[in-house]
């Protein structure tokens, strides 16, 4: 059950930080110093038209609901796959929303922000593949 917990947490931080690193890192990669990229972060979470708050939502409601199922899942019997498969739905997540989120805050072309309507439906698609992936990983090294 401990288990359970810990990766509930993760899962949630994860969801719940991805943008905001992101967003923090790519303003620092096109040049702001640190201390602007997370002050300019700050002053975006509520205003209008460049609402963090919203964005950090839409992106973390997969990630919640991973939380939730693994919450579930994991708290049965027989944890190792299940962990496994967790674990590779969290890095599957995890991967593709950094991708997503810096592709779209890199880009310079005035449509690339639709791409945060579409991430939580690929993730969605992704996060099972992970799962299967990392049970297939755990049966194979078990072997």
């Amino acid at each position: 059950m401990k288990r359970a917990v810990i990766f509930f947490w993760l899962t949630v931080a994860c969801g719940a930080a991805i943008p905001a690193v992101v967003a923090i890192w790519t303003a620092s990669a096109k040049g702001a110093p640190l201390q602007t990229a997370i002050q300019e972060w700050t002053d975006n979470l509520f205003a209008p038209g460049a609402n963090e708050l919203v964005l950090t939502l839409i992106s973390a409601a997969p990630f919640l609901l991973l939380a939730v199922l693994s919450l579930f899942h994991m708290s049965g019997g027989n944890s190792g796959p299940r962990t496994a498969g967790v674990s590779g739905a969290l890095i599957a997540g995890v991967a593709l929303a950094v991708q997503v989120h810096s592709s779209i805050r890199m880009s310079h072309h005035s449509t690339a922000a639709i791409g945060f309507l579409f991430l939580p439906f690929l993730e969605l698609i992704v996060m099972p593949i992970g799962y299967g992936f990392g049970r297939l990983v755990s049966s194979l090294l078990r072997r």
